[in-house]
């Protein structure tokens, strides 16, 4: 397979990213169109979600389990892969 290096400096004004799975070195939640809700008191924190965020952007410990809104992008692949989360149109 041949890689090559396509150039893209972005449209003025819109930041690019450059590398992917960076979203925690950027605020890449102003980007969200949906917004996605974990319902703690049913979450089993088996971390499907956890796995699947490709940002990141989900963080679980032994009691808690929450989404960094400044990093998540709205994707909804988690909202996919957990029956606990839902995600509701942001305006």
């Amino acid at each position: 397979m041949k890689i090559i290096n396509i150039s893209y400096d972005g449209a003025s004004g819109v930041p690019v990213i450059k590398e992917p799975a960076s979203a925690l070195k950027n605020n890449t939640g102003t980007w969200r169109v949906f917004k996605p809700t974990i319902d703690s008191g049913r979450c089993v924190r088996c971390g499907k979600c956890w796995v699947f965020c490709p940002e990141g952007a989900i963080h679980v410990d032994d009691t808690d389990i929450w989404i960094d809104y400044d990093h998540c992008k709205g994707c909804g692949i988690c909202v996919n892969e957990c029956r606990f989360i839902t995600a509701k149109r942001e305006v």
